[in-house]
């Protein structure tokens, strides 16, 4: 019984280092195509928050805090989409983001920030709240854009 044991560990472990391999592997265009589905999605969370900052559209705390739910998630995940060797291909990364690590790196914390707090503010229901941030956050957004993004 003590084997079975042994060889299910084994097995779990060859297993479990074939695919951190397999990760480190990943092919760039993979994280290309990770990166533009990330910010598609983005993209649609501050379009849905968008009409409500505007006063376009009532103020629904729920579907607001859903939104920046999304947006808080997905920026620390956004964050790691760039390793070296993910500049070549069908994308728009400029090559900054691997020349000026240090300020890429500083792009994205604070975009990781103002997604934190932007989660924060749909909370508290806040329409002002709401506002501010959303314009914060955009602005980190837009500055990412203006210098890690081909136009």
């Amino acid at each position: 019984m003590k084997s079975h044991w042994i060889a299910a560990a084994v097995t779990l472990s060859l297993g479990s280092g074939i695919a951190a391999e397999a990760f480190a592997q990943e092919k760039p265009e993979n994280y290309i195509r990770f990166r533009k589905a990330n910010q598609q999605v983005v993209s649609w969370h501050m379009r849905q928050l968008a009409p409500m900052v505007k006063g376009q559209q009532a103020l629904d705390v729920a579907a607001a805090t859903n939104a920046a739910n999304v947006l808080a998630v997905l920026a620390p995940v956004f964050a790691t989409g760039f390793p070296a060797g993910t500049d070549q291909g069908d994308t728009r990364a400029r090559p900054e983001i691997w020349s000026q690590p240090d300020k890429y790196k500083q792009a994205m914390d604070r975009y990781i920030a103002e997604s934190s707090k932007m989660l924060e503010a749909a909370r508290s229901g806040n329409a002002d709240n709401i506002r501010t941030q959303f314009g914060a956050l955009s602005k980190t957004c837009s500055g990412c854009h203006d210098d890690f993004r081909k136009k």
